[in-house]
């Protein structure tokens, strides 16, 4: 029989790829525990040798929905700090300003401006015993239990992937007391100034205006901060976030949602409002559709395993990293941000 040469073998292998594409295989896997043992830990705290606090940003725990994105990392030992950002929120500065308005500098006149965060204290004020999170790559839950010599509390902190209800594109602190301790959460809004004007050699940068923050109680034992940021007062525009918060028991709620630049301020309050307030009144589904699409979004991408373990759960962290920062680009057709990526 006549041996098939390199290009022969080469189109034999290429015609069996595109075949088998055609016909997408399922999965019998177990997402969830298969999942769990590439999920990534945190453990710090004065009763832990040889431990360090998430610190910096950069080893925080952390998700997101396409839109907004949070981190939580622990500045002090007796304080946590979410920061939560929106990737769609730019400064505005346009040539037409002139400067100093204007510098022509990219980074300096359009950045992404940072919106806020919540400090999270507690009672006792005393430093963390012992602190362990995780985040569920399944889920896309991040997760933090902390003791303190007075009792502890437990987070957890979620950005919706249900971003295509009303009231869905919010990110979600939950935050449990036990013991004699108590948490307590505060939304501290953040100067909307470039990140890079501080180190302007011309020192010409205009900062936005100060912001302004209400307080309304829109139902009993329900509080509403909103931020209204107003941008250069010859653009007009502005942006807004919300924090909406409530007690259920121990288990203390904030409700988080931000919004990008808009044609004025007053339509980004309207906005904000209009999705917390949404989201309050139906978080217990929004919370089952943020961790169905999740569960539904993992098998499309296929399904790799490795000996090497550390290799393993680095590809899955990738992932979900990715669909963090892509979810809203998949149009909830479950397809996997790869086969987007790619163009399949």
């Amino acid at each position: 029989m006549r041996a098939l040469s390199w290009t022969g073998i080469f189109v034999f292998l290429c015609f069996c790829s595109w075949s088998s594409a055609t016909a997408p295989l399922t999965l019998d896997v177990d997402f969830s525990s298969f999942l769990a043992r590439s999920d990534p830990h945190w453990r710090w705290g004065s009763t832990v040798a040889n431990s360090s606090r998430p610190s910096e940003w950069v080893n925080s725990l952390f998700g997101g929905n396409g839109d907004h994105g949070f981190m939580l990392w622990a500045p002090e030992d007796s304080g946590l700090r979410l920061d939560i950002s929106l990737q769609t929120l730019w400064d505005d500065r346009t040539p037409d300003l002139g400067s100093p308005y204007y510098t022509g500098n990219f980074a300096y006149d359009q950045p992404r401006l940072p919106s806020g965060s919540i400090e999270i204290s507690w009672k006792s004020g005393t430093p963390i015993t012992i602190a362990e999170g995780s985040v569920s790559l399944h889920s896309a839950v991040a997760s933090l239990n902390v003791t303190t010599a007075a009792g502890g509390f437990e987070i957890q902190v979620w950005a919706s992937a249900a971003w295509d209800k009303m009231g869905g594109d919010v990110v979600v602190l939950e935050v449990t007391s036990s013991g004699g301790e108590e948490a307590r959460a505060v939304w501290l809004p953040a100067v909307a100034a470039s990140t890079w004007a501080k180190l302007n050699p011309l020192k010409t940068y205009v900062p936005n205006p100060a912001s302004s923050t209400t307080t309304t109680t829109p139902m009993s034992g329900v509080y509403l901060n909103v931020t209204t940021q107003p941008h250069l007062p010859q653009k007009g525009t502005g942006h807004s976030s919300a924090v909406l918060s409530f007690a259920d028991g121990p288990k203390q709620y904030h409700i988080v949602c931000l919004s990008n630049t808009k044609p004025s301020p007053a339509t980004a309050d309207d906005i904000v409002k209009a999705q917390v307030i949404a989201a309050y009144g139906s978080l217990t589904s929004i919370r089952q559709d943020h961790e169905a699409w999740w569960a539904n979004w993992w098998p499309a991408g296929g399904f790799v395993t490795l000996e090497h373990t550390p290799l393993e759960s680095f590809w899955w962290i990738q992932l979900y990293k990715f669909a963090s920062g892509t979810a809203l680009t998949l149009s909830h057709s479950h397809s996997h941000p790869l086969q987007s990526f790619s163009g399949s």
